[in-house]
């Protein structure tokens, strides 16, 4: 059949758009947008969980927003559970893995979901750091949003585990991503230290060396890096 030049041109508009057939294009249920429950602690999330699973057991978002709440409000590994559940449906999402790693506080999710992630090419973005600590815009894809979180989580997840050099890396990726002034700098600095994130702090006295050094940096940067040595 022929086609009009305007059939013709809505045609090749749709293929501009449109997946190519056969395409492999993986649509995730759980993605960077509504992979967190409105809120993790409360058992109205729950209970509208459990009507939507005892209506589809397979709703892969339910189950990964029921897992996010029971360790709050119910056993652990009823959590677990659900997010395992979550991930054998959806087994190459790393959204659900990012969640499970935060949620049960596992370094292995975690670097699993940055596998997968790399999986997909080269990551790019950038994190614009605001004047307020630990706040910031990202500019880039979801995907590569979530590659910058992996590795902040799993750096702090590191340091809890006492694999202090293994964090520092993973906090170096990070600030990689980080588009800061010095002056917010100090203060994301600052602020790690007043939490006791020493290897965060490591990274970014390190950073403000780079940018002008300062004697106050070099002390600050060697009473941080004490704290990250193995304690006898």
């Amino acid at each position: 059949m022929d086609l009009t030049r305007r059939q013709f041109m809505k045609a090749v508009a749709a293929a501009a758009v449109l997946p190519a057939a056969g395409s492999k294009v993986t649509a995730f249920t759980v993605t960077r947008s509504n992979m967190w429950a409105y809120d993790r602690t409360s058992e109205e999330t729950l209970a509208r969980c459990d009507r939507i699973l005892a209506a589809n057991p397979n709703d892969v978002l339910a189950r990964c927003h029921r897992g996010q709440v029971s360790p709050f409000v119910k056993a652990e590994a009823l959590g677990e559970a659900d997010l395992t559940r979550a991930i054998w449906l959806e087994p190459d999402n790393p959204a659900l893995y990012y969640v499970r790693g935060v949620t049960l506080n596992r370094a292995l999710d975690l670097q699993y979901a940055i596998g997968l992630l790399l999986k997909g090419g080269d990551i790019e973005g950038k994190a614009l750091c605001t004047s307020q600590p630990d706040i910031q815009v990202w500019d880039g894809d979801d995907r590569s949003e979530l590659f910058y979180m992996a590795h902040r989580e799993l750096g702090s997840i590191l340091e809890q585990e006492g694999r202090c050099d293994e964090a520092i890396a993973a906090f170096e990726v990070v600030a990689s991503f980080q588009v800061i002034t010095q002056a917010d700098l100090e203060r994301w600095t600052e602020s790690s230290i007043q939490v006791g994130r020493w290897c965060e702090s490591v990274v970014g006295i390190r950073r403000l060396i780079e940018m002008q050094p300062r004697p106050a940096y070099f002390k600050r940067l060697e009473e941080c890096e004490s704290w990250t040595r193995p304690r006898a």
